[in-house]
């Protein structure tokens, strides 16, 4: 019972994918084609012409934090008799605050808010209530910007259009070399006189 049990299941998953417009291929990610992969020059038309002066903090920063704060947290708790999941709301309006503090942001942060339990600790979701509802951004400098646009092709347009350029130099700069070794190109034919 076990295997044709699995195998109704998985016959529902893919009607559910069919029906949904399914993975990567149907109709719903408009990044992707009918064979499913991505479509370069669609997501290559959503990213912006410049980097933006702000970037947002992504989710897996976040979860980093988290993660980093669960470590220190559990070295703290390593004699107590039951180490739990969460941290004390304590030491996140600390790590709050310092993030707040070195991304230049004036906001007064309250971890209290964020304590949907009232247990006094935060977990992973709490964690994840604070990153939607927070909005923490990244002020950039223009040296910043300027660099990521050279560095990172795939930081904007301009980035991408930077990086296409420096490669077809680096290809003529190379395909010259190879040809001014040829003999051809060494001495010009002499005229008859």
């Amino acid at each position: 019972q076990g295997a044709s049990g699995r195998a109704r299941l998985n016959a529902g998953a893919e009607t559910s994918k069919r029906s949904s417009g399914g993975g990567r291929g149907g109709g719903g990610d408009r990044r992707y084609g009918s064979s499913g992969k991505p479509n370069f020059f669609k997501t290559l038309r959503q990213k912006p012409w410049l980097v933006p002066a702000e970037q947002p903090l992504q989710l897996v920063f976040f979860r980093k934090v988290f993660v980093r704060l669960m470590n220190v947290k559990t070295l703290q708790d390593a004699g107590a008799d039951n180490p739990d999941e969460d941290i004390p709301l304590m030491i996140v309006q600390r790590s709050f605050a310092r993030l707040c503090r070195l991304l230049r942001d004036d906001r007064l942060f309250d971890a209290k808010r964020y304590d949907l339990n009232g247990d006094g600790s935060a977990g992973w979701w709490e964690f994840l209530a604070m990153w939607k509802q927070e909005k923490l951004c990244m002020r950039l400098s223009p040296m910043e910007r300027v660099y990521l646009t050279l560095e990172d092709p795939q930081s904007s347009r301009l980035g991408w259009l930077t990086s296409l350029f420096v490669f077809v130099v680096i290809l003529v700069s190379a395909g010259s070399f190879v040809l001014s070794t040829m003999p051809v190109f060494h001495d010009p034919p002499s005229c008859p006189s």
